[in-house]
């Protein structure tokens, strides 16, 4: 079975549908070699085309999430 990866504007929009405002470029500056953290989501890359795994991107966003007691 064939992993179904997101192009980068379809991971924005995936992510930002489920509350978490990111655009393209913020995506294409976690994956940079600039940003030495690395704190983006995990991707895959062929060439120069970058794929984002659904699967990861919901794993990746549930780590984000934090609890908030009052």
């Amino acid at each position: 079975m064939t992993e179904q990866l997101l192009n980068r504007k379809e991971a924005a929009a995936y992510l930002r549908a489920r509350g978490c405002p990111v655009t393209m470029l913020t995506l294409k500056y976690y994956a940079s070699v600039n940003n030495k953290a690395r704190n983006g989501p995990p991707f895959r890359k062929l060439g120069h085309k970058v794929g984002y795994p659904r699967d990861e991107l919901d794993a990746w966003l549930a780590a984000k999430l934090v609890e908030v007691r009052d």
